[in-house]
């Protein structure tokens, strides 16, 4: 194994693209395929590895501190529901080091968490013809890679913020706005409760209702129109709002 990695000539795309086809074959797995997108921080403790650095710790727990010492890897897996087990499975594929800019050697380019993932998907698009998906979370939801992905056709789904600005995707007769009129924000539009219906979902290995009111809207961010979905769960307070890029395949 380090023989592998230290001595020998190979290529990380390469590796990932056989790894897909593997997973793909074995377990059967029909297009479109899903992909999620995110970053993990492994700790260290040596001053002199490279590419380590501060970073902050979303996930850190109450006695823990806000602040990490190590790596941050922003990495892409294939993920897949499988019945067998009825869980879904997720499957790391491709991964890059991502190195804060008060950290990055004098002679690199600093590249950012999102360039990043942009590289990943362009690597993953060239062998992968049709579209697919991506999910991830709310801080990969940036202008650049929205873009990025709409115009290469993949879609894209997060989590959208309860202060995300709307507009109508009509235009009236007459020299229209550049945007329009802006939409009722997402709290006041949770409230028309009539527009909500119920469905039941597996979540997390449970049987669970939601309340679900879903809506196309023009995003500034984007530059297009989005599917905005605003979901109630039970048991819990307030709403919690998704979108996706691709509006016409998913309004059912």
């Amino acid at each position: 194994f380090h023989k592998f990695l230290n001595q020998y000539v190979w290529s990380i795309y390469e590796l990932a693209f056989v790894l897909i086809e593997v997973i793909i074959k074995t377990l059967n797995i029909k297009e479109p395929l899903t992909f999620a997108l995110d970053d993990t921080l492994i700790g260290k403790k040596g001053k002199h590895i490279f590419g380590c650095g501060i970073h902050f710790n979303h996930s850190a727990k109450q006695n823990e501190s806000k602040y990490i010492y190590g790596h941050n890897w922003v990495f892409i897996s294939l993920i897949h529901f499988s019945t067998l087990v009825s869980k879904w499975l997720c499957f790391p594929i491709l991964a890059q080091l991502y190195i804060p800019q008060k950290y990055k050697p004098y002679n690199k380019e600093h590249i950012s968490r999102i360039d990043i993932a942009i590289q990943i998907l362009r690597k993953i698009k060239e062998r992968i013809k049709s579209y697919f998906i991506i999910v991830a979370d709310a801080f990969y939801a940036k202008e650049a890679l929205l873009k990025h992905c709409i115009s290469n056709g993949i879609i894209f789904i997060s989590r959208l913020r309860i202060d995300a600005v709307l507009y109508p995707k009509c235009r009236k007769r007459g020299r229209p706005r550049k945007y329009g009129i802006r939409l009722p924000s997402l709290m006041e539009s949770s409230k028309r409760v009539s527009l909500f219906k119920r469905y039941t979902l597996f979540l997390y290995g449970k049987k669970v209702t939601i309340s679900l009111q879903t809506f196309t809207a023009y995003w500034k961010p984007a530059a297009s129109i989005i599917r905005v979905l605003i979901v109630k769960y039970p048991n819990k307070k307030g709403i919690t709002c998704f979108f996706c890029t691709e509006s016409s395949r998913f309004r059912k």
